[in-house]
């Protein structure tokens, strides 16, 4: 089968090119751009430049949804990252608040931790920031909580 440039009229849309071509006997098709948008001249630039992976045995179509997917995961880690307040705040209201009679203290704790880092992004902390934090709490004479 030949490749071919084409244009393809949407339904509420302005046309698209389009391009289509043969990878190991399955028939493809990708989207380049709106008509709009990319002059024939430029699509036909385009084409030959998809042309010469598809001869060297790329899926560029799959390659360009590869792309998308890896944003789009991309865009929703960023948005769902937790900083060190938010998981601070979460802990106590799961974890401290509901065992202890007088959870003042571990609040004060918690207060301090958000204070010093609560705007980072939990996977960012290292130990460099948290003996940081410790140091400005022995400086102000804060003992550190015991240990069993």
């Amino acid at each position: 089968m030949v490749n071919i440039l084409k244009i393809v009229p949407m339904e509420m849309a302005a046309p698209m090119w389009r391009y289509r071509y043969r990878l190991a006997g399955k028939r493809r098709k990708m989207f380049i751009g709106s008509y709009g948008q990319i002059s024939l001249a430029d699509a036909r630039k385009k084409i030959k430049e998809l042309n010469a992976q598809v001869i060297m045995g790329h899926d560029v179509s799959a390659e360009k949804q590869d792309r998308k997917s890896a944003a789009v995961a991309h865009i929703e880690a960023v948005n769902n990252r937790i900083t060190v307040a938010m998981l601070a705040n979460r802990y106590y209201q799961e974890r401290v608040f509901p065992k202890l009679k007088s959870p003042d203290q571990a609040l004060g704790h918690i207060n301090r931790l958000s204070a010093a880092l609560g705007k980072m992004f939990v996977e960012d902390v290292t130990g460099k920031h948290i003996n940081a934090m410790y140091q400005k709490d022995l400086e102000r004479g804060y003992l550190p909580a015991p240990t069993n």
